[in-house]
């Protein structure tokens, strides 16, 4: 079945090699300063802690590592004449830094990536998941939106799409069955087992 369009967010398919609350929060100011006081720094040496914070971040994510078999599950996706897009949070510019080693896997997406600076509303919102449909030429209903966070759930039911939540992320099982996405995986290499299975609920939904 062609002219589907899976979204996926970028954490469903890397490895984290540093802090989760590193990767949540490390732009974020005023928290960082505030541990920079917790720890006792002075004053006067905060922003030198601040940017050696910001290096170890940026070191840490080029060094990221793809989850194993993800770029067999995309080309398996891609055979069966479906579109790949990602829906991201993070900036393009942050997008091709974490990357940088890893160039053959953003290549899956043909450019299909949608980050917080082309978009005016980000997730839940389906804005996102709107434009990746307007650049493709597909209906929102004919999009699975793949995410390990309530938000990215909440995104794919706003804009109609089928939902696919994955345990390999931020999500516990309990906290992603409340937002009752139309199937829970471990990891997205459970796709491809039910991938009649999707169609099938994309076909439902028509």
């Amino acid at each position: 079945m062609s002219n589907i369009s899976l979204i996926l967010k970028i954490f469903t398919m890397i490895k984290c090699t540093i802090p989760l609350l590193d990767q949540i929060i490390i732009k974020n100011l005023q928290f960082i300063l505030k541990v920079a006081k917790k720890f006792g720094i002075p004053w006067y040496k905060r922003y030198k802690f601040l940017k050696k914070t910001h290096e170890f971040y940026k070191e840490g994510i080029i060094n990221m590592k793809i989850f194993p078999r993800v770029l067999e599950t995309l080309e398996f996706l891609k055979k069966k004449g479906n579109f790949l897009a990602i829906l991201t949070l993070n900036s393009l510019e942050e997008i091709n830094s974490r990357f940088l080693n890893n160039k053959e896997f953003l290549e899956q997406f043909n450019g299909n990536i949608i980050a917080r600076d082309n978009i005016r509303y980000t997730k839940p919102s389906p804005d996102g998941i709107f434009k990746i449909c307007t650049d493709l030429n597909i209906p929102p209903k004919n999009t699975i939106m793949v995410g390990d966070f309530l938000a990215d759930i909440e995104a794919g039911k706003n804009a109609g799409s089928v939902t696919i939540g994955v345990l390999s992320g931020f999500s516990s099982f309990d906290m992603m069955k409340k937002n009752n996405p139309d199937f829970i995986f471990e990891d997205i290499n459970e796709i491809p087992k039910h991938y009649d299975e999707i169609i099938a609920n994309i076909k439902s939904k028509r």
